[in-house]
């Protein structure tokens, strides 16, 4: 596999990085961001995209209700994730969470892989964050301006 060349530009606060039909767009001042392939936008940041509140760090984007989310490494349930929320942190599950055997009561696992994978239309993307630190992806937020979203 050969690497793509990647065109990076600035115009005013936008950041653009173009790698051959897809790129990804960046406001520097608001954070906002798009990402995109062709004329189809693959995802899209909330008009408030990053928080800090104490030691936690939020990123939110837009996700239109009909877009499946896959992934997630080694989570239980169902192949469709969207409309759960999931913890990512490396843990002895049997130790540290009490659950039953049976079932797939436990959050989070022995492995921690936050790779969110979804389609759009015909277009198929992943984002990998790569934080060794506890995570937490809730992966059906409908963000309304003004209300306030806290991870469990």
């Amino acid at each position: 596999v050969s690497a793509v060349p990647v065109q990076a530009s600035r115009g005013g606060d936008t950041i653009r990085l173009v790698a051959e039909d897809t790129a990804l767009e960046i406001d520097a001042a608001s954070g906002t961001f798009r990402l995109q392939q062709g004329q189809t936008v693959l995802l899209e940041s909330a008009e408030a995209p990053f928080g800090v509140t104490g030691p936690r760090q939020i990123m939110l984007f837009d996700r239109p209700e009909e877009t499946p989310v896959y992934g997630l490494g080694e989570k239980t349930g169902p192949l469709d994730k969207a409309g759960r929320s999931y913890s990512f942190l490396n843990t002895d599950v049997v130790a540290d969470h009490p659950h039953s055997f049976g079932g797939d009561s436990f959050d989070p696992g022995y492995v921690s892989i936050p790779l969110y994978i979804s389609r759009n239309k015909r277009q198929w993307f992943g984002v990998f964050l790569d934080n060794p630190f506890r995570t937490f992806i809730h992966a059906g937020l409908h963000h309304k301006p003004g209300v306030a979203f806290h991870p469990g």
